[in-house]
């Protein structure tokens, strides 16, 4: 009797089985042939529908350099997918992590730049009623009117009135979390498609440029007791004499110069016109508040009243035939007693 593991041995090197084992074999590679080949087709579609053009264009880039080294043998192989798998693990080691790390320094960038103009237009909100009260305080100091005991410039934020501020705001609070906590991933959708709307809405704001939008102005005026707002300059002619309100002008100007010029040692001039609407007593306190503000006045203006010129150190005529010359005032004389 012959053992049973001479039989198994030879059962196992007989050709049927030899030809079981090769059948076998072919059967696996070919499964693994076509799990390849689906790979590589499932792989090379997410490449397309990823919808980075940089990544699509580095993929293409690397197939048509392969085609031109390999020519016919890739471009009529119709299997051409088993020349990519090498390829692809380049792409995805080398040239994806690349990608990804500039697409992560992008972002950063961008939205650290959106995030900085946030927080700009937010100390902006809070620093408007702060120059408002001291353009106020200035205001106050210059102003030597009796009948107008009270002249205010009044700043009102209005940038969070903004049609965008909320979405902005979102956008920065959802920026600081994924920067904080996942600095080296990629954001999430809702995050990129929060600062594609913020960057829009930037460059509408950018376009418009109207200073108007951040804030509102109004005046305050207090005459002879009687308080009056004035947001336009109708009610600015309606508010008070047009005498009382050329110099409640002035004053708020010079408040404003001296807020953005410190130094009171600094010579300013300001071109005044329409004085004539002003009475002789406060003309006077004009010219008085003027220097106390170290404002000199060039002034053009029809009157030829003496009393009104000797207010000015220096005059002088235009003349249709003779030119610019100086003008010569009538000397004062005291009547006798």
């Amino acid at each position: 009797m012959v053992p049973a593991s001479v039989e198994s041995a030879a059962a196992e090197g007989s050709a049927a089985h030899l030809l079981s084992e090769a059948t076998d074999a072919i059967d696996r590679h070919k499964k693994q042939r076509r799990k390849v080949s689906s790979g590589v087709a499932k792989a090379e579609a997410a490449i397309t529908a990823s919808g980075d053009d940089q990544i699509t264009r580095s993929w293409r880039q690397m197939v048509e350099e392969l085609e031109s080294a390999l020519g016919k043998e890739f471009s009529e192989d119709p299997n051409r997918w088993r020349h990519l798998p090498p390829l692809l693990e380049q792409f995805i080691n080398d040239i994806v992590p690349s990608k990804r790390e500039a697409l992560i320094q992008t972002i950063r960038g961008v939205g650290g730049q959106l995030s900085e103009y946030f927080h700009g237009l937010k100390q902006a909100d809070r620093s408007i009623l702060k120059y408002s009260n001291i353009i106020s305080k200035a205001i106050v100091e210059s102003l030597d009117v009796e009948a107008l005991s009270e002249v205010n410039i009044r700043l009102a934020s209005r940038i969070k009135d903004l049609d965008f501020w909320v979405r902005l705001e979102s956008f920065v609070k959802e920026w600081d979390e994924w920067r904080t906590l996942e600095h080296d991933e990629l954001p999430s959708s809702d995050l990129v498609e929060a600062m594609g709307a913020a960057l829009v809405i930037i460059e509408k704001v950018k376009s418009g440029n109207d200073l108007r939008a951040l804030f509102g102005l109004s005046l305050e005026i207090r005459e002879n007791g009687r308080l009056a707002i004035i947001k336009s300059d109708n009610d600015l002619a309606h508010a008070s004499s047009r005498g009382l309100s050329y110099l409640a002008l002035c004053g708020i100007f010079i408040g404003i110069t001296h807020y953005l010029c410190h130094d009171r040692k600094t010579d300013l001039h300001w071109p005044v016109d329409e004085l004539e609407v002003i009475d002789g007593v406060n003309i006077n306190r004009l010219f008085g508040m003027l220097d106390r503000a170290n404002i000199k006045m060039v002034a053009g203006f029809p009157s030829k009243d003496a009393n009104l010129l000797r207010l000015f150190k220096r005059h002088h005529v235009i003349h249709l035939r003779e030119g610019v010359r100086v003008m010569n005032l009538p000397r004062v004389t005291c009547s006798p007693n």
